[in-house]
């Protein structure tokens, strides 16, 4: 739990780098293709030259031709390799929500996604852990956390007219980051690494990226900046981070559920913005008892879904 908290925590440093680099860039496509680009050749350059890396790609493979881990008996097809498509629907739709309905909504919206997500993609047994009952209190712990990241934006959301379509298109973005956990997890099953697992997550969300951006280079002869005018060595940091939540989504969500984990890194990202809202704070993202509010809920959502999964797993 402690590392899908940290995971949480991460995100929101990784958002706030990559929003400065989006500021710096103005195009947010550009700002993910660098980021799942960093990704991709780190990790492939990773498991190309690490023996175990290498002989956990070759154990996934070998899962893949047979349909089936030995190990486990746990299914493995083609379409759990791409997961990273989830990420990349996540940063574009970021992209295209964010200013049609506002930050504050699509952070509600995606959150409220990817809970009701979790509980289903664990119901149906997509992730490594198998199959996982609707219980009550999964269902409350899933309701708590969403309404803790209401009431932690409740300062921001505004009345103005709602655009439908940005609306479903950050739903949608956050039903698959819960979709794309659960196979991520399966792949580092397969594989006995989660770094094959971030592997081909950066590379599936790498490929989807590069299409988005090059069909909006035909379709609006939209001109990308050269890299001389914007690039700053810090800005690697965003990928380098991603990496991290990556790894350790694939190491966790087999132990704790796609839920919980979803739960739990809900959690650390209150966590996160309430320290950078205090240590430091930027235009518009002061400390509140809104966001102390939600940290509470948040916090406590994680922790009763943590308690009942670990009262469950008790003889």
């Amino acid at each position: 739990v402690a590392l899908a908290v940290l995971a949480g925590a991460i995100t929101v440093v990784q958002s706030r780098v990559n929003g400065a680099m989006g500021e710096i860039v103005g195009n947010g496509l550009l700002v993910g293709l660098l980021s799942f680009g960093i990704g991709t050749t780190t990790t492939v350059i990773l498991v190309a030259m690490i023996p175990s890396l290498r002989r956990g790609l070759a154990r996934m493979l070998a899962a893949l031709r047979s349909g089936r881990d030995e190990r486990t008996g746990m299914t493995l097809h083609w379409w759990h390799l791409i997961g990273g498509m989830g990420g990349a629907l996540f940063v574009v739709s970021q992209g295209i929500s964010v200013p049609l309905i506002g930050v504050a909504i699509f952070t509600v919206s995606a959150v409220a996604a990817q809970n009701a997500n979790s509980l289903v993609v664990d119901r149906i047994g997509l992730g490594p852990a198998g199959s996982q009952p609707v219980t009550r209190i999964r269902v409350i712990a899933a309701c708590v956390a969403t309404i803790g990241v209401v009431v932690s934006v409740g300062d921001q959301i505004g009345s103005p007219d709602l655009n439908v379509g940005g609306l479903i298109l950050a739903l949608v973005a956050g039903a698959g980051v819960a979709a794309q956990q659960a196979v991520n997890g399966r792949v580092a099953v397969a594989a006995r690494t989660s770094w094959v697992a971030a592997m081909m997550n950066f590379c599936a969300g790498f490929a989807a990226i590069c299409l988005v951006v090059a069909l909006q280079h035909f379709l609006t002869s939209t001109e990308l900046p050269s890299p001389t005018d914007w690039f700053q060595p810090w800005m690697v940091t965003g990928g380098l981070m991603g990496i991290v939540v990556i790894v350790i989504a694939a190491m966790t969500v087999k132990e704790l559920g796609v839920l919980v984990f979803a739960l739990s890194t809900i959690a650390g990202q209150m966590i996160a913005a309430l320290l950078l809202a205090w240590l430091f704070p930027v235009s518009g993202q002061a400390v509140s008892w809104w966001l102390l509010g939600g940290v509470v809920l948040t916090g406590g959502a994680a922790g009763v879904a943590t308690v009942a999964k670990d009262a469950k797993a008790t003889p």
